[in-house]
């Protein structure tokens, strides 16, 4: 903080000022920076530590183990680091950075994969209203499910609402096992527009699920046709990109 304070002071200058047109990176990932992770971490061995750039803002560090990488189209979304705040700083102190090593397992498997049809349910969202099985019937479906302790959930929310403008035909609901009231905030802050369905434990458990986020879309059959475990740049991606499919 007394750092972040006597930059602020030394000529009046505002944070936005002293970053000028660098972008802050938040995580550097197989050596490159991302502002957010661009794929599901790969299981195995990993090494993860911290540094932090001159306003004592945190950058987490991912070094994989010797012969794995990041696949050519996440490196392709990384930032330059010439473009990054502090990004020769950073790397260097990367390299000297106190690494934790441990081992990662693949996400847990669903109940419910692609090829399979939803289990019949019946739920209640925010509002009130039941919902059914039975009203995803000949719509394209985007089923979301998430909870108010989830940090992940909980940001990609904006960028799930502008699916909604983008595939206008398609049925958003999102699914969580906390109450209508726990999810309150959360949702008026992220102004998530998808159909909540609160207290959905009997589907939750139907579904199996044991991370989250978990996302699926599911065609006007009724069949699910894509599943993330997670989120990350490439899995919305992909996610949106078989939405758009499905809705043509």
């Amino acid at each position: 903080m007394g750092l972040l304070l006597g930059v602020l002071c030394a000529g009046a200058r505002s944070v936005s000022e002293v970053l000028g047109e660098s972008v802050r990176a938040r995580y550097l990932i197989d050596g490159r920076f991302f502002t957010e992770h661009p794929e599901p971490l790969p299981a195995g061995k990993l090494s993860i530590g911290s540094v932090k750039d001159s306003l004592g803002g945190e950058v987490s560090v991912v070094v994989f183990s010797e012969g794995v990488h990041l696949s050519d189209e996440a490196a392709a979304l990384a930032i330059p680091v010439e473009q990054v705040f502090c990004g020769e700083k950073l790397l260097q102190a990367a390299s000297q950075a106190f690494l934790i090593t441990f081992s990662t397992m693949p996400p847990a498997s669903l109940r419910c994969g692609v090829g399979d049809s939803l289990p019949a349910f019946s739920e209640t969202d925010d509002t009130g209203r039941t919902w059914s099985d039975r009203d995803l019937a000949g719509r394209s479906v985007v089923l979301n499910f998430w909870h108010t302790g989830c940090g992940p959930c909980i940001a990609e929310m904006p960028e799930l609402n502008g699916w909604m403008e983008e595939c206008p035909g398609a049925l958003f609901l999102s699914v969580t096992w906390n109450t209508a009231e726990q999810i309150r905030r959360i949702v008026e802050r992220q102004g998530f527009a998808f159909h909540r369905l609160v207290s959905a434990r009997a589907l939750w458990d139907a579904m199996g699920v044991a991370q989250t986020p978990v996302t699926m879309v599911i065609d006007r059959k009724g069949i699910i046709r894509h599943v993330e475990i997670g989120t990350s740049i490439l899995q919305r991606r992909r996610l949106l990109e078989c939405l758009k499919e499905i809705e043509k």
